[in-house]
């Protein structure tokens, strides 16, 4: 499995080698540094396995790691299936929950059935839309979208893409080309 994992708040080496067996390169993070990850522009990781099994709660951070970044994956490990810890991950938007014992083959399909629910990546559009509209026909809106358009094209050096939405000018039937 190629996957990006970030093992967070375990001093486990048992852990940490069962994640290794199934990808993880990354270095293990302290608890108490998962509220860097939820910061907006923090890089992350395919699946981030937060290790509570000293804690009774979950992470305060995880609320909003999951609310800037809905596509990171959450695994918890915890020491037993608590019916509050549960609902308290249900509703924090963790993925999985694995319980000790610690089994291989159960962290294992833990991580893939998080990794299959991420979207496929698609490829990020980064720009901007102007819109311009002529209240009616003649009032100049073509003249300033283009004058605009042209000017942007000189400004940036990536493309500038210019539409006439005009349904007017589009109309085969016109008499007007």
């Amino acid at each position: 499995m190629s996957v990006n994992i970030l093992l967070v708040g375990s001093t486990d080496r048992h852990l940490e080698e069962l994640l290794r067996g199934c990808g993880m390169k990354l270095p293990p993070l302290p608890g108490a540094e998962l509220h860097t990850l939820a910061q907006p522009s923090a890089k992350q990781p395919d699946v981030i396995v937060i290790d509570i099994r000293e804690q009774s709660h979950l992470p305060a951070a995880l609320p909003l790691l999951k609310r800037q970044h809905p596509n990171t994956g959450v695994v918890i490990v915890a020491s037993r299936l608590d019916p509050n810890l549960l609902l308290e991950a249900m509703r924090s938007g963790v993925n999985e929950f694995v319980s000790e014992p610690l089994i291989p083959a159960d962290l294992e399909s833990a991580l893939t059935r998080v990794v299959a629910q991420r979207p496929a990546s698609q490829p990020t559009v980064v720009g901007e839309a102007f819109a311009f509209v002529g209240a009616k026909g003649g009032v100049g809106a073509t003249t300033v979208a283009v004058n605009v358009a042209t000017a942007l094209a000189q400004l940036q050096t990536d493309s500038t893409l210019f539409i006439d939405l005009h349904v007017h000018d589009c109309d085969p039937s016109s008499s007007v080309r």
